[in-house]
């Protein structure tokens, strides 16, 4: 039995061949170019950080612009660095070991000459390995230093606590910290319903410590009033004493005859024996 042999060159001897197998790697190439793009597009607030497989990391970050890499050997990455924001459901416990509940909300920016480092210590998932447990620590510690009733009245200074905290922590991690609410803090229902009972009870002794206060206002009032009523009618008694002597200083045979006269209507009171004698109005010495 003849085998029979193929040549797989066929037609092309040669130099056609070749010719050929140059062209097939040519466009082999050409399309592993367009399929892997050289180039990188940053976008205005990213950075792009460099991986090469021989050289690692490369550590000055990309700016915004058209960057150049080197196909199949470098890996571009690229990072947000404008403000974004993180909200982490935090659950604390008091100084007086009451559970405590808050929801903190921060607003962060990566570091844009840090990205390097940071991708290359930490990686790009940075929240969940950074920021999240920060957040947990820093709302358990801050909140270790004051029982429940202070948290509530203390509100600010809890909220400056954490953001130093959490200012400290994540600048040694590349990521800068631009600012940090808490939302109202949740006790467990038994101390909740405490609370508002405490408050009842502080409403009803205030009310009490008003009605007091205003019915001592009041009797101060009508003390003051009978004083005034008891002055004004001695004042009063006083005047007419006074002038009642006075007037007994003043009164005269002459200015009683004077007032005689100008009281009389000129008219003689009738009697039933006749009519009343002129009365001598004269001085008598």
């Amino acid at each position: 039995m003849q085998q029979k042999i193929v040549n797989i060159a066929g037609p092309f001897k040669g130099g056609a061949f070749k010719t050929l197998l140059g062209i097939i790697v040519l466009i082999i190439v050409i399309m592993l170019l367009f399929s892997i793009n050289p180039f990188v597009i940053i976008q205005p607030g990213f950075r792009g950080v460099i991986f090469n497989l021989a050289t690692g990391v490369r550590q000055e970050p990309l700016g915004p612009g058209l960057k150049f890499r080197m196909p199949f050997l470098e890996s571009a990455h690229i990072f947000d660095c404008r403000v974004m924001k993180q909200e982490s459901d935090c659950a604390a416990v008091s100084s007086d070991l009451q559970s405590v509940h808050t929801t903190v909300a921060l607003n962060f920016h990566l570091m844009p000459d840090k990205v390097s480092r940071l991708y290359q210590e930490i990686g790009e998932d940075y929240i969940n390995r950074i920021i999240s447990p920060a957040v947990q620590e820093g709302i358990k510690a801050t909140t270790a230093q004051y029982n429940a009733a202070h948290l509530i009245i203390s509100r600010p200074k809890v909220k400056e606590g954490v953001r130093l905290f959490l200012a400290e922590r994540l600048a040694r991690s590349f990521i800068a910290l631009d600012e940090i609410s808490l939302t109202d803090f949740k006790f467990s229902d038994e101390y909740q319903k405490a609370i508002e009972a405490k408050q009842v009870a502080e409403q009803e002794a205030q009310k009490k410590t008003y009605d007091l206060i205003k019915a001592k206002k009041e009797a101060e009032i009508a003390i003051a009033q009978a004083e005034g009523e008891k002055k004004s009618t001695i004042a009063r008694a006083q005047g007419q004493a006074e002038q009642q002597h006075l007037l007994r200083l003043t009164l005269t045979p002459d200015l009683v005859r004077l007032k005689a006269i100008e009281k009389w209507d000129g008219k003689l009171p009738i009697y039933n024996g006749g009519a009343m004698p002129l009365l001598d109005l004269r001085d008598r010495q």
